[in-house]
């Protein structure tokens, strides 16, 4: 891929022509009224400091996210309530965070020693970008917090790379200040550490040179904003007026739909089926699970374990290891590991960051079993049935835009 112009333009129009329907979208009658058509801060009388201290003192229904509100205001500016802009504007950041996935991913990939790595690093941007998963927080404008939050959640991923690979504060400095840019757009960034210290721990010990306190020492900053964070996401939660309690189900319940939420999650990556808008619990709080919930932990324990065997010693297992540890840790509050206010059990949207984990280690499973230098018939057969898969999931995402609207929402 020594010309990546066209592989560019390529993606540009796929994308354009999945979320073409966009510009005919309205507002959603779920969110999008009180989170934006009702916020007397999206429209105020003036611009100025006493403003400013409204925004980044509001709490709007358990949430705090001023990013977001500013990020609403600045649009209200270009034509008022037109949901044309936000929708556009919407796509214009999700392909701006496409841009980021590329770069990450072909970033990763050098790192650990990848081959092919301008190839994969575009399969994988192509997968993400036209994601099924990710359709919901496009289209729904009231998931702009999503977007915002993974597009500085990802520069700062990008700048901590480069800070720790090269040793340059300056780029230190930078992922810092959008490690905060990404929690004043949604509560969500506190998990950003974890991915942090999962790159460094994988990082690291392909050289052996796995240091703990060394480690601790140079994500502490990180450390004590998500500490920061997360207590300001605490007190949110509580002193907010959200609209949903929190349901309490027993631990050993808990524990199966966590089960059941990673199968979701994983499965519908991959083969996407029967994608809405909301997927309510199956059972109410102090009521039974339907027993066939009990057969997700077995079904992905043994997946997990077959999984494992076949991972381990292979020469990109710490590559492995870090694409699962990114996943895992932007789900780990959508699992229902802690009981959260939430009106569903599972939902598109927590995937928009968590899938591009698992969408590289697919990417570079495959491409292990592709000779790129000398295509055999088998070779052609793979990529001829990926590019199969990839209008059928660009065809899967083209209609969940054209039926958002019919959804009732």
């Amino acid at each position: 891929m020594k010309n990546k112009l066209p592989f560019v333009f390529l993606l540009v129009i796929l994308m354009s022509l999945i979320y073409k329907e966009l510009n005919g979208l309205r507002f959603a009658n779920v969110d999008d009224q009180w989170m934006l058509l009702d916020d007397v801060l999206v429209r105020p009388a003036k611009f100025d400091p006493e403003f400013l201290k409204k925004v980044f003192t509001n709490i709007n229904s358990l949430q705090y996210a001023p990013l977001n509100t500013l990020y609403y205001y600045l649009i209200y500016k270009i034509n008022g309530y037109d949901p044309y802009w936000y929708h556009l504007i919407s796509f214009f950041v999700h392909v701006l965070n496409t841009a980021l996935i590329y770069t990450i991913s072909k970033t990763i990939f050098r790192l650990f020693h990848i081959g092919n790595v301008t190839v994969l690093a575009y399969v994988v941007t192509v997968l993400w970008a036209i994601l099924p998963f990710n359709v919901e927080s496009v289209v729904w404008i009231s998931a702009s917090k999503i977007l915002l939050f993974s597009f500085f959640g990802l520069l700062s991923f990008m700048w901590f790379i480069k800070a720790y690979v090269n040793g340059s504060k300056g780029y230190y400095v930078a992922s810092i200040l959008a490690f905060t840019l990404a929690f004043l757009a949604k509560e969500q960034a506190v998990l950003l550490s974890l991915m942090f210290l999962v790159f460094r721990y994988c990082y690291d010990r392909q050289y052996d040179q796995v240091n703990l306190k060394k480690t601790i020492v140079y994500l502490l900053p990180f450390m004590v904003l998500s500490l920061v964070f997360g207590l300001v996401t605490v007190y949110a939660a509580v002193y907010g007026d959200g609209s949903h309690d929190i349901a309490r189900y027993p631990f050993y319940q808990r524990i199966v739909l966590t089960f059941y939420c990673l199968c979701f999650y994983v499965f519908n990556l991959f083969v996407p089926i029967d994608l809405h808008y909301h997927y309510p619990f199956p059972n109410a709080a102090g009521q039974a699970l339907p027993l066939k919930f009990y057969v997700y932990p077995v079904v992905f324990g043994l997946l997990s374990w077959q999984l494992t065997g076949l991972l381990k010693g292979g020469k990109n297992f710490n590559f492995y290891l870090l694409c699962i540890g990114i996943f895992f840790a932007h789900l780990l509050l959508s699992i229902q590991v802690f009981p959260l206010a939430r009106a569903a059990v599972v939902a598109d949207r927590y995937m928009y960051l968590s899938s591009f984990g698992l969408l590289m280690m697919a990417v570079v499973a495959l491409g292990e079993n592709i000779r790129f230098e000398q295509l055999t018939f088998s070779n052609k057969a793979i990529i001829g049935g990926f590019a199969v898969y990839v209008v059928a999931i660009a065809y899967y995402s083209f209609n969940l835009v054209n039926n958002w609207q019919g959804m009732n929402l």
